[in-house]
């Protein structure tokens, strides 16, 4: 199973992959953003395409519509699996800005992307 393609957030985000030789590359675009901003997304997947459970990981740097920095960076981590007949990527997130201390500026969350 290939990670390539188009895939939705359970908050309607939507992320475009590629993968080659195990590694991703793609873009991001935030639902709650008005200015359509496609953030770049560079990770990793098991190069291994015939499993049916895949670690993948891939980060993003955050930016403004004008591509200034947010200051703030999403590390995603987990599995693009086959739950019934359609894949999906099961992740979870950990996001840092700026803020100091680090604890303050640092959360973690989860979110499923599925297939469009």
């Amino acid at each position: 199973m290939k990670i390539n393609g188009t895939w939705k957030s359970s908050a309607g985000s939507t992320l475009k992959l590629r993968e080659n030789k195990g590694k991703v590359t793609g873009t991001f675009q935030l639902a709650k953003d008005k200015t359509e901003v496609k953030h770049k997304i560079v990770g990793s997947i098991d190069p291994d395409e015939d499993c049916k459970v895949r670690p993948v990981s891939f980060s993003v740097a955050w930016t403004d519509g004008e591509g200034k920095s947010s200051h703030s960076v999403t590390a995603y981590s987990g599995q693009l699996n086959a739950k019934g007949e359609e894949p999906n990527i099961e992740v979870i997130f950990l996001i840092a800005n700026d803020k100091t201390p680090l604890w303050k500026g640092t959360g973690i969350s989860y979110d499923n992307f599925s297939k469009v």
